[in-house]
């Protein structure tokens, strides 16, 4: 059987969409000035509606997860007052934890979701913290972690990655994408 999908914008895995889409038990047969007049039935939806043809995975970082259940937990703090006071009392009550990674920061509580590392000190500066975005691709580091991994003003911005600098070239105290991210990573015990 032969049903032709109209109205709707229709994605049918390439980068475009088109606003027809015929299918022939469950396989793309046609699309756009593809489509035949040879269907057996259509469906006609509003032109808001979008159709993708898919089956929509969860994405997840289970390790990610693991880790972070290990520190502060940052889950819906919208505040960097917030974040600050969470990594503190987890500091203080933790006294000989050698890193603290946590997560997951919500990184639009700040404009561009540029965290530096002094403002990360205020809450802990005698030893390295971590704090993992809820995107997964950015962390937020103090001042003793980009120490630790020796990232300086002139260390090069890894390929696929970024590291947030200031004006004068230093690292801010954000990283994006695993590239960067690995810089701290890898000294995690």
């Amino acid at each position: 059987m032969k049903k032709l999908y109209t109205g709707a914008q229709c994605f049918a895995g390439s980068a475009r969409t088109f606003t027809g889409l015929l299918v022939e038990d469950g396989h793309i047969v046609g699309v756009g000035s593809d489509i035949t007049n040879n269907f057996d039935e259509e469906e006609h939806f509003h032109p808001d509606h979008f159709i993708i043809p898919a089956f929509g995975d969860g994405h997840a970082h289970p390790l990610f997860a693991g880790r972070e259940s290990q520190g502060p937990r940052l889950n819906g703090l919208f505040a960097i007052e917030e974040v600050n006071t969470e990594v503190h009392k987890f500091g203080s009550e933790n006294p000989d934890s050698g890193w603290i990674v946590g997560g997951a920061y919500e990184a639009s509580i700040i404009e561009g979701g540029l965290f530096t590392a002094i403002s990360l000190d205020l809450a802990v500066n005698d030893r390295p913290v971590v704090l993992h975005a809820s995107d997964h691709h950015t962390i937020w580091v103090n001042s003793k972690a980009l120490e630790i991994a020796q990232i300086t003003r002139h260390t090069p911005d890894p390929v696929g990655g970024s590291i947030a600098r200031n004006l004068d070239g230093t690292p801010q105290g954000t990283l994006r994408e695993p590239a960067a991210i690995e810089l701290i990573t890898r000294h995690i015990p």
